[in-house]
């Protein structure tokens, strides 16, 4: 009885301990088998079978050969599989420990085993141990990934990167902190940041670290000096922050990044600098490539007399006076292209209409594609300068302008003279002289000295700006005395001189220049544009009281709108010119309580000015 009672007790102790092995292979995460040394599958749990997809019937037959066969076709190397399962079969003796068994859906299986011994050492075969490490190895893959993209961002970022530990020596410094401080990683490397900080910048950067570490702040970033190894200073713009358990360690570690920005602070000054410029009186005008006005200063607006608002959006096109031709404009602009710059003067017209020359220098402003992007004009108002200039130059050519006159002048009595000598000598050497015919010689010749005289003590009155004595004047006496000279310079003369103008009260030699200062006028322009088809046409007449004296030409005319703007002072269109003729010309002629003016005409029609003098002084 108590046999049998210890054979029921011994049986139920198999069945437990069955049943937790049971329990312990089908709630384990691996796949598990055992098979004896003939390849006899002995146990497995489900997860096995789920595993490698075996079919039931494979299972039940118990063959680990066959199961073998069963799942090459799911191994990306089948041949490989199979052969290294026999090997191991034959070497119970040999464990095996994480080999990995890729299949071709993807996944990753890692494989374990070992021989299965008894209690005298014998091994009746091999437990194998299969887990799906599939996730583990995408996990692993990414996180590699991941620091090989971080390892690539590091080395190749623009910015420089540095790492320190808790007591804020450098423990990683990247390529671009290593050119930016002129410093190879090695010398970096266990220093502080600070002894690479410029030193008056280094107790603000003490004090922001002292907060990092302990705690009163996470983050800071400012703009600061440092210096490398050559001396040379750069700016920074950086910013740290805290990294906690950074290197797997206590304290805190921080990471920091830096800009480079000392181009920037460079171009700040440059700016500050043009800043300074822009508030110059020298006006300053800022187009784009395609010359719209972006920005003008003070000095602008004081010489144009537009509000900023005014021009900003437009091109300078507003300022054209209408002076200059096409020509002048494309040779700018050909020269701007080829060099970049051009120096020179223009004439422009102010917001209120008024003429003005200036002194003008554009530089083309090119982008680092080498295409321009801006263009910056700066000129000054040369009225002044250029009314000094044409002084002098008046000045200077007053007396020979007034020696030509005065020979002019002189020539016709002189020569009375020098003819009334030879006829009274002639009449001397007779025989029988008449006195009373030498007599009369000699008074011809004191009236001609007289008159010589007359005309000296004129131009004597003109140049000290002394107003003469007014004397009757013929107008068409005047004309044929300088007709001459500026009649010769063109092959055409049209001559329509009233034969009843009455003799007008003033100044013979200021009216005679003026004259003769219209006819060049006329003469110049004509040929010039002209040719040998230039025409001088000069008419006198009486109207409403008065006479009358047109001087005109087939040159280019004056434009509308330009009527008045010849005769002010230093206005020119001849690259000689001093622009003071026709000013001084209105002056004379007003002085004598008269009137010159120029009729406007359509382009290549001629200019024909206008002189009305009055007939009582």
């Amino acid at each position: 009885m108590q046999e049998k009672d210890q054979a029921g007790h011994s049986e139920e102790q198999l069945l437990f301990t069955n049943a937790l092995l049971h329990a312990q292979l089908e709630t384990s995460p691996d796949g598990i088998l055992v098979a004896d040394r003939s390849n006899r599958m002995l146990a497995w749990n489900q997860r096995f079978v789920a595993m490698w997809d075996i079919p039931q019937a494979v299972m039940e037959g118990e063959d680990g050969l066959a199961a073998i066969q069963a799942v090459l076709d799911r191994v990306v190397d089948p041949e490989a599989f199979r052969r290294e399962i026999i090997r191991l079969y034959e070497a119970l003796e040999e464990p095996e420990t994480g080999v990995e068994v890729r299949l071709k859906d993807g996944r990753v299986l890692e494989r374990h085993s070992r021989g299965v011994q008894d209690e005298r050492g014998t091994y009746w075969g091999r437990a194998w141990f299969y887990r799906d490490v599939t996730e583990k190895k995408q996990a692993e893959a990414d996180l590699e990934a991941s620091e090989q993209r971080f390892r690539a961002i590091f080395e190749q970022a623009a910015l420089g990167i540095g790492v320190a530990d808790p007591e804020g020596r450098i423990r990683a410094a990247n390529p671009a902190l290593e050119r930016m401080l002129g410093r190879p990683a090695e010398e970096l490397y266990g220093k502080s940041i600070l002894e690479f900080t410029h030193p008056e910048d280094r107790e603000t950067d003490r004090q922001a670290f002292e907060d990092l570490v302990a705690g009163r702040r996470e983050s800071y970033g400012r703009e600061k000096r440092y210096l490398t190894a050559d001396g040379r200073v750069v700016w920074g713009r950086m910013s740290a922050s805290t990294i906690p358990g950074w290197s797997g360690g206590e304290g805190r570690w921080f990471l920091g990044l830096v800009e480079d920005v000392t181009d920037y602070h460079e171009l700040l000054g440059e700016l500050c600098l043009l800043a300074e410029v822009f508030r110059t009186a020298n006006a300053v005008m800022i187009t784009d490539a395609e010359g719209q006005i972006l920005r003008v200063n003070q000095g602008f607006c004081d010489i144009t007399g537009y509000r900023a608002e005014e021009v900003v959006g437009r091109t300078p096109n507003l300022l054209q006076s209408g002076f200059h031709g096409a020509e002048f404009y494309r040779d700018l602009w050909e020269t701007l292209e080829a060099q970049g710059h051009w120096e020179g003067e223009i004439w422009n017209r102010r917001k209120d209409g008024s003429l003005y020359p200036q002194w003008e220098t554009i530089t083309a402003v090119r982008n680092e594609s080498g295409q321009v992007a801006h263009f910056v004009a700066t000129f000054s108002d040369i009225t002044e300068r250029k009314l000094l200039e044409s002084e002098r130059q008046r000045r200077a050519s007053a007396v020979g302008e007034m020696g030509r006159i005065l020979a002019h002048q002189l020539n016709q009595p002189l020569a009375a003279i020098g003819s009334y000598v030879e006829g009274c000598l002639l009449r001397l050497r007779r025989e029988d002289p008449d006195t009373d015919e030498v007599a009369a010689g000699l008074e011809r010749i004191r009236s001609e000295s007289e008159r010589a005289r007359g005309v000296i003590d004129d131009v004597r009155h003109y140049l000290r700006g002394e107003r003469p004595e007014f004397r009757l004047t013929d107008i068409n006496a005047l004309l044929h005395s300088v007709l001459p000279a500026g009649g010769k310079m063109v092959p055409r003369v049209e001559l329509d001189l009233a034969d009843d103008l009455p003799r007008i009260p003033g100044d013979p030699v200021a009216l005679q220049e003026c004259l003769l200062n219209l006819v060049n006028n006329a003469v110049e322009s004509a040929r010039e544009h002209q040719g040998d088809k230039a025409l001088l046409g000069v008419t006198t007449r009486r109207r409403d009281g008065r006479v009358e004296v047109v001087v005109r030409d087939n040159g280019p005319g004056i434009p509308p709108g330009l009527e008045e703007e010849v005769f002010r002072p230093l206005f020119t269109s001849k690259e000689e010119g001093t622009g003071l003729g026709l000013p001084i010309c209105r002056s004379v002629v007003q002085s004598h309580g008269g009137e010159l003016w120029v009729e406007a005409s359509e382009p290549g029609t001629g200019a024909a000015f206008h002189m009305s003098l009055p007939v009582d002084s």
